[in-house]
């Protein structure tokens, strides 16, 4: 055994054991409990500022730092649902957990048995490629996909050089198709199977089956839409929760240990300026300091889901992307300072109250189902078609923004927190601005 595979399987046995023996944190009830205080949990007020600082210089819109299943640290809208952009990935893992679990999936079928092609017709040697593979971002399929950066494009490998399972490529095309895949081995809509699967049974407060959409972009020539997920703070932390205590949730076993364990199994290795990533299954896998494992779902914008088994610690950092780029992950930088607050055992009774969480208070005008419906309309903007429709959820704009009205000409975006502005011509509503 080489020295490269030494160390591979020295840090793969440094994650598997500690991920295996400390899970130990308790689960939230319906309602998030906080620590009375940090001291409550052996957590320095003091040491804790430094996070906040960070929190306000990284120009996060909202933070959660879950400690042993209670709140230690919130703050921000908690409560809005932020795009997850990548973290998304880290969502639909899961669900192939418990679908595979249930014998619905076979992770070990290959492209050619699932009968996926795409508008690019693929080799024989790109359908060998199977859903194990994709799940790894190793299925040596390089063709376009919808969502992706230009760097990604820059990066991708030509076609064929590298076989299935031999190379990580960070690669939407498998991403992407494994949304697709999910559908037609379960007959289940993938939002509503996540409903289904976590958000009721974690008790989410803010998720729905419309916070998921499909969306395709007519340049790029592939028959499989991107999947977005919108999801607040509160409800990320719940998700991470669940991990961070080995799948169980109330004494019921909701996502099985085993796959959690195959999940954070450093498959790949990516080598930074300071310091070592890996990723398994949809998942950042991160040893901190060469002895902390931490496992991450990422966004871009600087949306980070980190979960530290070692210390009992989920920590939830949300930006507003809808306005713009967003911040900087730094998610070694939020889990050090953490960690390095954690001062004193925790006290055996903590006082805990219940988590506050202001949500803005908004007066809306009743508006009948037939008077919403005049609004329906197809626009264009910012590049791309959008539809204005009325569905289960009310007035609905690009398929997951729902839109309530506050008069005939004025409705409020819900989550992008905009307002959408219409005008009369000729007796119809039409689109005029969003601000």
């Amino acid at each position: 055994m080489n020295r490269l595979a030494k160390t591979f399987f020295a840090v793969t046995v440094i994650i598997c054991l500690s991920f295996a023996n400390e899970l130990v944190a308790q689960n939230p009830g319906k309602v998030w409990m906080q620590y009375a205080a940090p001291e409550e949990a052996g957590f320095s007020s003091d040491s804790l500022r430094s996070v906040l600082d960070l929190y306000e210089k990284n120009g996060a819109s909202a933070l959660m730092v879950v400690y042993d299943g209670n709140v230690l640290l919130s703050k921000g809208d908690i409560a809005r649902r932020y795009d997850c952009h990548s973290m998304r990935k880290s969502l639909v893992s899961a669900l192939y957990g418990i679908y595979s679990h249930q014998g619905k999936i076979d992770i070990q079928k290959t492209l050619k048995e699932l009968g996926i092609d795409d508008t690019v017709k693929l080799t024989e040697q790109e359908k060998s490629a199977t859903i194990q593979d994709l799940l790894k971002a190793r299925s040596g399929v390089y063709i376009a996909a919808f969502g992706e950066a230009k760097s990604m494009k820059n990066e991708r490998p030509a076609r064929g050089s590298h076989p299935h399972n031999t190379f990580f490529y960070y690669n939407n095309w498998d991403f992407n198709v494994l949304g697709s895949i999910f559908q037609k081995e379960t007959g289940v809509g993938l939002f509503e199977a996540f409903n289904e699967s976590f958000a009721k049974p974690l008790e989410m407060e803010d998720f729905r089956p419309i916070d998921g959409r499909f969306w395709r972009d007519t340049s790029v020539q592939t028959i499989y839409p991107k999947y977005d997920i919108k999801m607040s703070a509160r409800d990320l932390a719940r998700f991470g929760t669940l991990y961070c205590n080995a799948g169980s949730w109330t004494n019921h076993q909701i996502l099985s240990k085993d796959w959690i364990s195959e999940s954070f199994t450093p498959y790949s290795t990516t080598d930074h300026v300071s310091y070592k990533e890996s990723y398994g299954y949809l998942w950042w896998i991160q040893v901190l300091d060469d002895s902390l494992p931490m496992y991450s779902a990422l966004g871009w914008g600087g949306h980070i889901l980190t979960i530290v088994p070692k210390e009992k610690l989920v920590v939830v950092k949300r930006h507003d992307t809808y306005s713009g780029s967003g911040g900087d992950t730094w998610t070694g930088t939020y889990v050090r300072r953490i960690v390095r607050a954690h001062v004193l055992p925790p006290k055996s009774n903590p006082n805990l109250v219940p988590l506050e969480v202001r949500t803005r208070q908004m007066e809306f005008v009743d508006m009948t189902e037939a008077s919403l419906k005049k609004y329906e309309q197809r626009i264009w903007l910012n590049g791309r078609p959008r539809r204005i429709e009325y569905g289960n959820y009310g007035l609905v704009f690009d398929d997951w923004f729902v839109l309530h009205p506050v008069s005939e000409t004025r409705f409020y975006i819900e989550d992008f927190d905009r307002y959408m502005y219409f005008k009369f011509e000729n007796g119809k509503r039409i689109f005029d601005r969003i601000e």
